[in-house]
């Protein structure tokens, strides 16, 4: 099954799923700034950025919702990797 989707003021997006049904990836905003998301298995739209840098990716989500994805400070990197766990 395909479903198509939308990311509120996106230019660009980079989408995976996961086992859990999650939509997850990167968009790139009118600035150019790519910015992490999550689109839950119900439709919910959640925006996912690491504090301070310029460029958020997602991903990995596993059953708990813990995720994982790649930051910079740049669009030109350094890239290092981060795991945001869930509460």
């Amino acid at each position: 099954m395909y479903t198509a989707f939308n990311v509120p003021g996106a230019r660009t997006r980079f989408p995976w799923v996961s086992i859990t049904g999650h939509d997850r990836g990167g968009w790139i905003n009118a600035a150019g700034t790519l910015q992490g998301f999550l689109m839950t298995s119900s439709g919910h739209f959640i925006n996912v950025d690491y504090p301070g840098p310029q460029m958020t990716q997602i991903d990995g989500i596993n059953e708990r919702g813990d995720l994982c994805g790649i930051y910079s400070p740049s669009s030109n990197g350094p890239f290092k990797a981060f795991i945001a766990l869930a509460q």
